[in-house]
């Protein structure tokens, strides 16, 4: 499979899980641990899908690639708010959780986007830095946790701050960012070898397409 059309699957899962976590984001599910009670929030794990995903084009491609992302979530998010508004109003559906859910969502694509953009620049500049600079070298599984995690926090911060600042009190906030970076941390772990396997993969793939190359030219 050539490079380019990767990158379109890639596209396409990413515009998929952006618009499934502008859904679900705001429903939550209660995880009690020990004798406390955590409100986690089901868009996480299609927000940590989104990251992987840009991750992955930043590494693979280019992070100038990874930045247009950006406009590929704001283009599918628009578009799925005009088109579900307009199939809201045909179908007298005003009153349905869909309605619901659409009316709260033109604030959450704000948020979402300024918190994309300050987390997209946070992961892409420490990358760069880690593959350029004093860290070239390191394995992909820390550079990952190291470049992808404190982006990925940095979302959760602002996004919960812009987000959820009607709805909840300040404490709340704070619960609800510090339960997400707990399990963004996680998950991170678990991205982070997926990536590395990802990496080793097409290197091993890239150094035996080179190996055959340089047979066929003897």
């Amino acid at each position: 499979m050539r490079k380019e059309e990767v990158k379109n699957y890639l596209i396409i899962c990413f515009v998929v899980v952006e618009l499934l976590s502008m859904l679900f984001n705001f429903y939550f599910f209660n995880v009690t641990v020990g004798m406390t009670e955590y409100k986690v929030n089901f868009s996480i794990i299609f927000f940590c899908l989104g990251f992987f995903i840009v991750d992955i084009v930043a590494d693979q491609f280019s992070p100038e690639e990874a930045n247009k992302f950006i406009y590929y979530k704001l283009v599918s998010q628009m578009l799925f708010l005009i088109l579900g508004n307009l199939v809201i109003q045909a179908y007298g559906l005003q009153g349905s959780q869909l309605a619901s859910i659409l009316n709260k969502s033109p604030w959450v694509i704000v948020a979402g986007l300024a918190a994309t953009y300050m987390g997209f620049y946070v992961m892409n500049a420490i990358m760069s830095h880690m593959k350029l600079g004093v860290y070239q070298g390191t394995s992909i599984f820390n550079r990952y946790l190291c470049s992808t995690l404190p982006g990925e926090l940095l979302f959760s911060l602002v996004f919960t701050g812009l987000c959820f600042y009607k709805y909840n009190s300040l404490d709340d906030l704070v619960h609800l960012f510090l339960t997400s970076a707990v399990v963004k941390i996680l998950l991170s772990v678990v991205f982070a070898f997926c990536m590395s396997m990802i990496s080793r993969f097409t290197f091993s793939e890239s150094s035996r397409e080179k190996s055959l190359v340089n047979v066929e030219a003897n």
